[in-house]
């Protein structure tokens, strides 16, 4: 055998001792310890005591610096016949299991949600990294100071005199994650733009009652909003007074022999931006509007007479319907109640199509996979519980009973995980595959009274860029649910 032969042959072996030595470096330093040591042994046999590991270090030491180099474990590795036949291959295989059990670790810990935002009811927004569960930013009426000052570099212009907080609990809101805006509505009457280093943009004025839910499309500057009264009204972003109102009355509902209308305003409205359609619920009831119409009549106070007619009054539901979700290629809704029914609907006819009631609990909110697929949803309800349904089947999949009170809003369904919220004051991540909770999130130090009416997910592929208090400019829209949900 040639002098270059055996030369390449050591180069090779040391080449491949340095990554198998890498592989047991944990911490990068260069060096292995006794507890890294011990880790690969147990990996080999995990009945090793510590006497057997400080005999391995007092052998291999040659130094006595208490750790392992380079040098000494490729001495170690080669230093006989038995070593290089039997205690590199263990030493591989060892690495070999910690990898997968690093992976599997990775795995059962990660989760597809990176950062997200909370809404309490007494107006606090903050902002969340759901990876570490720490608290990064927050915001609302009772932010020390007067107002975080904005680092943009462009500094921010005055547009609206009425650029406070608000002065009433907050029931909504909606996040645009890559300018980082919020829209928030709130029981003062008014909705409210925002950046995220919490400073007030404008302020939306002209509802007569109690905001509800909000449901912003951000590309285009335009936004809707369900009010106490039972109505609905369009916005554009860039201006503070509302440009359309739809409000059914109760001669409406009478013409068409529906009971028990009126209760509890309006509780979510799903929108098609596109086409201009939108759907809401209000009492027992959905109604879908065509939000293109404009209205020429002007009542007697100079404001515009709202639209009273929708394109269809969907009845069938014995108790208030919570919340709803809408295929819109397929114009197929699917609706959950407090009469613990679960119902889907063909939009174009106005027809009920299936009812599931086997299971089904008072609903108090419901989402869906990304791009609103309606095969597959999630609810929440009064119990605590958040349930995973086939809606082809009828099954419920997964029942997971964490929280301690009613489930007050839910995210979409993002690769087999979902967050919501929850009277309790917690903010929990599930994961629907094997059905464990892989993160809680405490909103303050004392939960005890604190309601979370409000959870935004950041979309994991939405790229933040650096640019806050601005709106428009051709971005990506997110689609919100009534409950302060974002969908993308």
């Amino acid at each position: 055998m040639s002098k270059h032969m055996v030369a390449s042959d050591r180069q090779q072996v040391q080449q491949e001792m340095t990554q198998l030595f890498a592989r047991f470096d944990s911490d990068g330093n260069g060096k292995i310890s006794a507890t890294e040591l011990q880790r690969v042994f147990e990996s080999i046999n995990p009945n090793i005591t510590a006497a057997d590991i400080g005999a391995v270090m007092r052998d291999v030491d040659k130094n006595h610096d208490g750790v392992i180099d380079i040098g000494e474990f490729i001495l170690w590795t080669q230093a006989s016949k038995f070593n290089k036949q039997t205690l590199v291959p263990q030493l591989k295989d060892a690495a070999f299991q910690m990898e997968e059990d690093r992976l599997q670790k990775d795995t059962d810990l990660s989760i597809p949600f990176e950062h997200g935002m909370t809404l309490e009811y007494h107006g606090h927004m903050k902002q969340w990294n759901f990876q570490t569960c720490a608290e990064l930013n927050t915001f609302g009426p009772k932010t020390p100071g007067a107002r975080r000052n904005s680092n943009c570099a462009t500094p921010l212009r005055r547009i609206d005199p009425a650029l406070g907080f608000h002065t009433l609990p907050v029931n909504c809101f909606h996040v645009d994650w890559e300018a980082r805006n919020i829209v928030t509505g709130s029981a003062d009457h008014n909705l409210k733009l925002w950046n995220m280093y919490g400073n007030v943009l404008r302020t939306f004025s002209g509802s007569a009652c109690e905001v509800l839910c909000v449901n912003v499309d951000w590309r285009n500057n335009q936004m809707i909003s369900g009010q106490l009264d039972n109505s609905l009204m369009t916005w554009r972003l860039d201006e503070s007074d509302p440009l359309e109102i739809f409000r059914v009355t109760a001669d409406y509902f009478d013409k068409c022999s529906a009971l028990g209308y009126g209760e509890g305003g309006v509780k979510c409205v799903e929108v098609d931006w596109r086409k201009g359609r939108a759907i809401c619920c209000v009492s027992k009831h959905l109604l879908l509007w065509d939000i293109t119409q404009v209205s020429t009549e002007v009542g007697k106070n100079g404001s515009k007479v709202p639209h009273t007619e929708p394109q269809q009054s969907l009845r069938g539901h014995t108790h208030t319907v919570t919340g709803v979700i809408v295929d819109w290629a397929r114009m197929i809704a699917t609706s959950g109640s407090m009469d613990r029914s679960l119902r889907q609907w063909d939009l174009n006819t106005g027809t009920q199509l299936r009812v599931f009631t086997d299971g089904v609990p008072q609903v108090t909110c419901i989402g869906s996979r990304r791009g609103f697929s309606t095969k597959f949803i999630a609810t929440g309800d009064t119990s605590g519980c958040v349930k995973y349904w086939d809606l082809e089947s009828g099954e419920c999949l997964v029942t997971l009973a964490e929280h301690t009170a009613e489930v007050t809003t839910i995210s979409p369904i993002e690769n087999k995980h979902v967050a919501s919220g929850s009277r309790d004051g917690t903010v929990r991540v599930f994961s629907l595959a094997d059905k464990t909770c892989k993160r809680k999130i405490e909103i303050c130090e004392s939960s005890h009274g604190i309601v979370v009416v409000g959870l935004s997910m950041q979309p994991p592929a939405t790229r933040s860029i650096e640019r806050h208090g601005t709106f428009g400019g051709g971005r990506l829209s997110a689609v919100d649910s009534g409950l302060g949900v974002d969908y993308e």
